[in-house]
């Protein structure tokens, strides 16, 4: 806007230049209308300015934590609830604390199951302090969720029935698939008769052994300054929707909300 606004101090700079200078009278009315339009541009430019300010200073502040009416009121508004949430954390450091409010805030909304994967694996080291860091967050009665939680690793078998909580790595889950394929191909090396039997759905089954019957992930919030996957399975993303955030460190309620309105609104189909 700044730019903006000096070039068209230029412009009328040089109009009352060239007016001294002498012309017809047909110049001059041309003139006299570019310096009007430019004036009433200049206004409007300082119109729209007030106008987004203004905005801004009346939108609500972000709420940095929320109770549990709140979150349940939210839960309600929204149309779908992701069962499956992966978060993808692609940052130097793991913030506990936020990381412990985003397992609270997704099982209040519904969430059944949560995979946390980061970079560098670092979290697979700190299963036990988030396990702890939950537990303490639900001594609160009103969540209710401590009976019913399990913490693991990925490549274990889980239930279903109760919420999860998954913490893996794209090094684990790499070396999933060079396991899940070996043992395929010394499978097929001793019956031949599975090389028939072979097909892609069929190796679908063989990739997802170890996931127990967690689905595939419904959402990916990929926390982080650039957009990647680090490797993470394609396979499972297939109807995933993905958004990103840009750090999950302080990470707000309203924030991470957010990512749920974008799900709720989006239409998951195969490609044809």
């Amino acid at each position: 806007m700044f730019l903006r606004q000096t070039t068209m101090n230029e412009w009328n700079i040089l109009l009352r230049k060239t007016v001294r200078n002498g012309l017809t009278q047909a110049e001059s009315f041309l003139f006299a209308l570019l310096r009007i339009f430019i004036y009433v541009v200049q206004n409007v430019l300082k119109l729209r300015r007030i106008h987004v300010v203004g905005y801004f200073n009346s939108i609500r502040p972000f709420r940095q934590i929320a109770d549990v009416s709140s979150i349940a009121e939210d839960a309600q508004r929204l149309p779908k609830v992701p069962k499956h949430l992966l978060l993808l954390i692609d940052e130097k450091n793991n913030d506990h604390e936020s990381i412990t409010n985003m397992i609270v805030w997704s099982f209040m909304m519904g969430v059944t199951n949560v995979t946390i994967a980061d970079k560098k694996g670092c979290l697979e080291n700190d299963l036990g302090t988030i396990e702890t860091n939950f537990r303490e967050r639900c001594k609160n009665p009103s969540l209710q969720l401590c009976s019913k939680c399990v913490f693991r690793l990925a490549g274990k078998v889980t239930d279903s029935s109760v919420h999860n909580v998954i913490i893996t790595s794209p090094k684990t889950s790499r070396q999933h698939f060079l396991t899940s394929v070996k043992k395929t191909c010394l499978q097929m090396q001793r019956n031949d008769a599975l090389q028939e039997t072979l097909n892609p759905d069929a190796f679908s089954g063989i990739l997802d052994t170890g996931k127990g019957n967690i689905s595939d992930p419904c959402l990916l919030i990929v926390f982080g300054q650039r957009f990647t996957f680090h490797g993470f399975d394609p396979w499972s993303l297939r109807l995933t929707e993905i958004t990103t955030l840009p750090s999950h460190c302080g990470l707000s309620y309203d924030s991470f909300i957010s990512a749920f309105r974008k799900y709720a609104k989006c239409e998951q189909r195969w490609g044809v």
